[in-house]
């Protein structure tokens, strides 16, 4: 079955990925649903009846199959204290730093630090996304 996230229902309360707290401040991943259908009696004789009727109705439902990651407050906010700090201090040094650069990257969107970090934790990542960019393109001009 397709399963799907529906924005308009709030995450709901779970343990946070870092600490374990029960919040639902910020969420990491939505919530993932799956679509059944289910039968519904909306008329039924009654049983003293000669003749035995139901009326049925087809209503597709969703379940969830699986909770949202949620992150709180505290632990948020310590994780962009850390990359407001780190991230100025690295740099791209080759081959041997892409995938831990492309990791802190991919965990600083994960987290939706974007927006909310400093100006030079910002031009730190547009500088390093760049560096990684112009990696991948020469690696691929060898081949």
């Amino acid at each position: 079955m397709r399963r799907f996230e529906r924005p308009e229902i709030k995450s709901k309360y779970g343990p946070c990925v870092k600490c374990g707290v029960g919040t639902r401040s910020h969420v990491l991943e939505a919530a993932l649903y799956e679509e059944y259908e289910q039968e519904i009696v909306v008329g039924a004789s009654d049983i003293y009846s000669s003749s035995q009727w139901e009326d049925v109705d087809t209503v597709t439902r969703s379940e969830i199959v699986q909770d949202s990651i949620v992150m709180c407050h505290t632990c948020w906010v310590a994780a962009l204290e850390h990359y407001n700090s780190e991230l100025p201090k690295m740099k791209f040094e080759g081959a041997g730093r892409y995938q831990r650069l492309a990791n802190v990257l991919r965990n600083v969107r994960y987290y939706n630090l974007d927006i909310h970090l400093n100006d030079e934790a910002k031009n730190s990542i547009r500088e390093l996304r760049n560096s990684l960019s112009k990696f991948i393109g020469k690696v691929g001009e060898e081949e």
